[in-house]
């Protein structure tokens, strides 16, 4: 990653290099990636650290709520509540659903 010199108005955010996809997305839409720090955190859920996160930080996971943090386990979660709509969501790792995908 690039050291950048960030302007005070610019959005910042920090991202685990295996989010490309969301890398690229938000730097095309001015955000700037920085190592630490940034208006948003874009991490796997163990690289989460809730306990130094601002309050006025975004991170892409819920503290104590994986279940709505995950699309795969907040769409099973639904469809046991019965909700009557739900999106479409397969758990690749479950054989089942791997099926169903394909």
């Amino acid at each position: 990653m690039a050291e950048q010199r960030v302007g005070l108005s610019q959005q910042t955010f920090v991202a685990d290099d295996k989010f490309g996809d969301v890398i690229a997305c938000l730097e095309a839409r001015g955000w700037a990636r920085v190592i630490c720090g940034g208006d948003l955190a874009w991490r796997n859920l163990k690289q989460t650290d809730f306990e130094s996160a601002d309050a006025d930080r975004y991170v892409n996971h819920l503290r104590h709520a994986q279940r709505l943090s995950h699309k795969a386990t907040l769409a099973a979660a639904l469809a046991d509540a019965s909700a009557e709509f739900y999106p479409r969501c397969y758990d690749l790792r479950l054989p089942a659903h791997a099926r169903r995908f394909l």
